[in-house]
């Protein structure tokens, strides 16, 4: 979005070239940072500003496609590869609070009494666990995957099979379109270790290198 302010403003005469020297890095940073030009322009409350977003995801599309292909690509990895328990669960009151008041104000006193809002919340012994659990998961699907092939066990496949292409599809996804968050990944994290469950309850061998017959 910068690059295509910065190559067409003001003979785009889009809004926002006014305020492209003080665009956020990131998305998070447009849409959730209480200084973000985003909220100046109106937030999600202004039609004619969403229209003009189109029109710039479009241009910069038309523009600029192989750019957004290499950082699709990049990000879909860094989020297949991100998964950690507990992003975001962290104190909220610039952002929630004010449309909190607005739908339910007797309970923001406990909302506001909440662990979560005092950040009390911590999750990085889960992590020391779930962190590994997942890695090893995900190696354990590359293994089933290339077990069953080496033995021509076709129908070991499409449970592992259908688990990656899931995890695949929701990093592209997520990745691309929002980008790369940890709790995106996190909540697909449990198939993988289900699926490696479901394996060696079916055949005791399904992670063995060794041809059937051998073993």
């Amino acid at each position: 979005v910068k690059r295509l302010l910065d190559d067409t403003c003001p003979q785009s005469g889009y809004r926002l070239c006014d305020f492209r020297h003080r665009l956020k890095g990131t998305t998070d940073g447009w849409l959730w940072s209480p200084s973000s030009s985003f909220h100046a322009l109106g937030g999600f409350d202004n039609p004619e500003m969403q229209a003009e977003y189109d029109g710039i995801i479009i241009d910069s599309l038309r523009r600029y496609p192989k750019l957004h292909l290499r950082a699709a690509i990049a990000d879909s990895v860094l989020q297949f590869l991100r998964f950690r328990t507990g992003d975001n669960i962290e104190p909220q009151a610039a952002v929630i609070e004010a449309p909190l008041r607005e739908v339910i104000p007797a309970q923001i006193p406990a909302w506001r009494a909440t662990r979560q809002q005092h950040g009390e919340l911590g999750f990085r012994i889960l992590n020391l666990v779930h962190v590994p659990v997942g890695v090893l998961s995900l190696l354990g699907i590359f293994l089933l995957l290339n077990h069953a092939a080496r033995r021509r066990r076709w129908q070991d496949m499409p449970l592992p099979a259908m688990v990656l292409l899931a995890l695949m599809g929701n990093a592209v996804i997520c990745g691309t379109f929002t980008g790369p968050h940890n709790r995106y990944q996190s909540r697909l994290m449990w198939l993988p270790v289900l699926a490696l469950i479901v394996a060696r309850v079916r055949d005791p061998h399904a992670l063995h290198p060794m041809p059937e017959s051998v073993t």
